[in-house]
């Protein structure tokens, strides 16, 4: 469907959404942070959630109308015609994890799971988060403000915030952690925390 049959009605509601993907994206980026400790299956959950909230996020902003599905709600909407980003193209890094690695370690039970040790299964966090980040302000630059509201920007800024060097660190042997913090998931019952505190306690203390 074109852009141009879209409605200031559904447009309006459909930022809506997409703040709920920011907000989340955001919360779950903070509770990996090294400074945030979970039980072995909480991490895990974070991490999926982490890897499916930027998924969405991205195909949002880099997704051309051509291969989207026709209810797909895309960044062209927004868009105040016919000002709009010069360079759409995807920064490196998302495009190297994106959605490749999501679909097949996430998304889907692929085979190619079996491929990858479990150092290899790090997630760079920070750096994602960085690069979506910055892709979220500059949308906000050409985006209709009518439709994503006034204080979009702030928002962004607010949900999403980068965690600075301090916070690098090296989840497993396998990664130095130099720009940014890895987080790598836990596989195997033998591996998790015994202690059932671990599972039942307040996510937040």
């Amino acid at each position: 469907m074109s852009r141009t049959e879209r409605t200031d009605e559904e447009l309006k509601k459909a930022a809506d959404h997409l703040r709920y993907e920011i907000e989340m994206l955001g919360y779950t980026a903070k509770r990996l942070r090294p400074s945030k400790p979970e039980c072995p299956l909480a991490r895990n959950a974070l991490i999926e959630s982490f890897g499916i909230h930027c998924r969405v996020i991205i195909d949002f902003l880099y997704r051309d109308e051509s291969n989207a599905h026709p209810h797909d709600v895309l960044a062209v909407h927004f868009y105040r015609t016919p000002k709009e980003p010069k360079d759409k193209s995807k920064p490196q890094i998302l495009g190297d994890l994106f959605p490749e690695r999501v679909n097949a370690e996430i998304a889907h039970l692929s085979y190619k799971r079996l491929q990858k040790t479990l150092d290899e299964k790090g997630w760079p966090v920070q750096k994602i988060t960085a690069e979506i980040r910055s892709a979220l302000l500059k949308f906000a630059e050409f985006a209709s403000s009518e439709h994503v509201g006034a204080d979009f920007r702030e928002y962004t800024k607010k949900a999403i915030q980068v965690a600075n060097g301090s916070d690098d660190y090296s989840a497993t042997t396998g990664y130095t952690g130099t720009s940014s913090h890895w987080v790598t998931p836990c596989r195997g019952l033998d591996k998790l925390d015994a202690d059932q505190n671990a599972f039942t306690g307040d996510p937040d203390d």
